[in-house]
């Protein structure tokens, strides 16, 4: 690094302690720490409980000061963030909006609920289950297809879902490649919006136009405008998620008006182009701006 010195270096879920060591030897370097979230700052408290020794950082301000920009995925976050001392900028994930909204691929004719998640005990698949088991004497012949693999440790919380799901016709579907395939085939996703963040999972689905039912948890709030792209129901609340899935299951006219302005949000909002311009934005020198 001496010898030849970065123009600038950005932290992407890099390892907490890593990036101490990495800031505080890079003190004329840029340094963009993309990497904030509810988990990352459950780890940098951790670590700042007993920070490596022979660092000056000893505290988040310590941190903060050596950082050119500390970048969050959602306004909420940002006075978190600033609570560190360095530059915050809000930069939203993006997806790719397909051009049409993709054709409805009703299975066997049942009425659809889908969500896509790793598979962990973080996930709270459990409380859309038991939602969905309220829900159930109201709903039309319907199923819950839930896409996505088992986290790496979580086999034992995949075996009791399944367990807990005897009974209810759940798909399980394990990992999912063709989502735009899994999107055509619902007519609701529902997400349960745990831990906070921006998460990808919505945005794809709202980009599909689908409406989506998901948790007021982080940042699901700026995706999910209740009422107008979907519900937004109040975290750890099984008996508001239930509701909300029987209301919008009845009710295709609001279905059909929320998918079209989900798509328009997303497109506004939360495209890949805006998020690529913001990026290179924030990492390109002044004179190489266009």
């Amino acid at each position: 690094m001496t010898a030849a010195p970065p123009r600038c270096v950005v932290f992407w879920n890099a390892i907490t302690t890593h990036k101490l060591l990495l800031a505080d030897a890079l003190l004329f370097t840029p340094v963009h720490d993309i990497s904030p979230g509810e988990m990352w700052f459950a780890s940098f408290d951790r670590c700042m409980e007993d920070p490596p020794p022979g660092l000056s950082i000893r505290c988040g301000s310590d941190y903060g000061r050596l950082l050119d920009t500390l970048v969050v995925k959602f306004h909420a976050e940002a006075p978190r963030a600033a609570a560190l001392g360095a530059r915050v900028t809000v930069i939203p994930n993006g997806v790719a909006v397909p051009p049409e909204p993709l054709a409805r691929n009703p299975i066997s004719g049942h009425f659809v609920f889908g969500t896509a998640v790793r598979i962990s005990p973080q996930k709270r698949l459990d409380e859309l289950l038991d939602a969905f088991r309220l829900a159930l004497p109201f709903l039309p012949d319907c199923v819950l297809r839930i896409a996505g693999g088992v986290e790496t440790g979580a086999e034992t919380c995949a075996a009791e879902l399944r367990v807990m799901a005897e009974g209810l016709p759940v798909e399980w579907l394990g990992e999912t490649r063709e989502m735009a395939s899994f999107h055509a085939g619902c007519d609701i996703f529902v997400m349960i919006s745990d831990p906070a963040g921006c998460p990808n999972a919505s945005l794809e689905a709202l980009a599909a136009g689908l409406p989506v039912i998901a948790t007021d948890v982080g940042g699901a709030p700026e995706q999910v405008i209740d009422g107008t792209t979907g519900r937004l129901v109040p975290s750890r609340d099984v008996v508001a998620l239930s509701r909300a899935m029987v209301d919008l299951a009845g009710d295709p006219v609001r279905r059909k008006a929320m998918g079209q302005a989900g798509r328009v949000h997303i497109t506004g909002y939360f495209s890949l182009d805006r998020m690529t311009d913001d990026y290179l934005a924030l990492f390109r020198p002044p004179q190489l701006m266009d």
